[in-house]
């Protein structure tokens, strides 16, 4: 558990309980305050002439110590530390990133974020067996060479790059969008143990907090903030991955992808990354050869080629199977709208191809992309309160009265539809 005391943690996590994860209060609140002891103290009308938001303030004013005394006991219970923004244990990599979190719960051995050729491994949870297999093989043998995998935690692909380091006798960090405490996806509840003592389990939420939906946009800037590089193997234009690769260019971070065949979804994504300016990874020496090469294990990556190959039974071992991607697409948790299940995926892949009818002609008309549907249909709400051609920033969106996760998923997906785009300094602009 960390080197603090009890007493210290708890008002640390209790500030972590009252706002939301990445909130732009903190800096606020620690210009003006020490500690979270006194915030924690802080009058209301104190963080009102601080310009704290009356939202926050009402936040603020719920002394109660219950969930917070809960999480310490957990923490030091189950060996998790709490490794907060300024202290020297804090990835350097990830204090550089815009709006970085004020805190991380981790369980395991984060240093290997500093690494070199750390590297995010991300795709979608709906992987072909084309996916799969170069998950498995280019994380393998990054994890080989001295990379650490950096994943989300999630279905498919993200389990499967874990367990390729893992073989390899490499680091792997996954990046959780719930407390540590909570078990997701529950099909991984065999992999996260083996993370946990063999690598690293990370979290910006409390212990307690459950896997809610406006979590997973936020939890990407994580994942790539901690990596030198983020590599998409299979996902389409509206895929989580997309997002994460969106946060990596933001963050100035190299991007890689798997080239597809055009016109399968799996590949959509990380095909239309390539035609931006991705760089094409067909192997783990196209990721390493961007960098100085210092450290890097080549004897071991030589060998790790030759055995890089997966073997279904590894997956298995490891928990991760292909059957349980099935049973867990066909449980629709609440991470929101799915991808069909594998099985449909498998016999759309035998129909025949398009006819020549049906191709473009050229230069036709760009078609505006289509949104994903939402409850209450609040994105559309959001694109159609934003004026076109004029830059707005995130104040703008306050009236909607979402907590922070939510607007950033809303947002995110807005601009990997095509609708808006970012324009330095945080401002949006409405393309049509």
């Amino acid at each position: 558990m960390s080197k603090f005391s009890k007493e210290k943690i708890l008002y640390e996590i209790w500030l972590t309980t009252r706002l939301y994860a990445g909130s732009t209060a903190y800096e606020t609140l620690f210009e003006h305050y020490p500690s979270a002891y006194e915030i924690y103290r802080a009058d209301p009308a104190e963080l009102e002439r601080i310009g704290i938001s009356e939202k926050l303030i009402s936040r603020l004013a719920m002394k109660d110590l219950r969930h917070a005394n809960e999480a310490v006991e957990f923490c030091f219970k189950k060996g998790v530390d709490l490794i907060v923004r300024g202290e020297d244990d804090y990835p350097k990599r990830l204090d550089s990133i815009p709006n970085p979190p004020y805190a991380l719960y981790v369980k395991g051995a984060i240093k290997s974020a500093e690494n070199e050729y750390s590297t995010a491994v991300v795709g979608t949870r709906n992987m072909s067996e084309y996916g799969m297999r170069m998950a498995y093989k280019i994380s393998y043998e990054l994890a080989a060479a001295g990379a650490a995998i950096v994943s989300g935690m999630a279905l498919g692909v993200d389990g499967v790059a874990a367990v390729g380091a893992l073989e390899a006798g490499g680091d792997t960090i996954a990046v959780l969008g719930c407390g540590l405490d909570k078990i997701y996806p529950p099909a991984h509840r065999r992999l996260m143990g083996i993370i946990a003592e063999r690598g690293a389990l990370v979290s910006e939420y409390a212990p307690g907090t459950p896997p809610m939906s406006g979590n997973f946009p936020l939890r990407n800037r994580i994942i790539s903030g901690l990596s030198r590089s983020t590599l998409v193997i299979e996902g389409n234009t509206n895929s989580g991955s997309m997002l994460t690769a969106r946060e990596a260019i933001r963050q100035g971070r190299d991007i890689f992808a798997i080239p597809g065949n055009v016109g399968v979804s799996n590949a959509l994504g990380t095909n239309v990354l390539i035609r931006d300016g991705a760089r094409v990874a067909l192997c783990a020496r196209d990721i390493i050869a961007v960098r100085n090469d210092k450290g890097v294990d080549f004897d071991r990556l030589a060998e790790a080629e030759l055995t890089s190959d997966l073997d279904i039974d590894i997956l298995r071992s490891y928990g991760v199977a292909p059957a349980a991607y099935i049973a867990e697409l066909a449980q629709r948790e609440e991470i929101g709208r799915l991808d069909p299940a594998p099985q449909k995926t498998e016999k759309k892949k035998s129909v025949a191809p398009k006819s020549k009818k049906e191709v473009p002609t050229p230069e036709p008309e760009e078609p505006k992309p289509t949104l994903s549907p939402l409850p209450e249909g609040m994105m559309k709400d959001i694109l159609e309160s934003m004026p076109v051609g004029t830059p707005v920033s995130a104040d703008f969106f306050a009236g909607f009265g979402l907590d922070p996760g939510k607007l950033v998923g809303y947002i995110s997906m807005l601009e990997v539809s095509g609708y808006i785009t970012s324009i330095p300094g945080g401002t949006y602009l409405r393309k049509f």
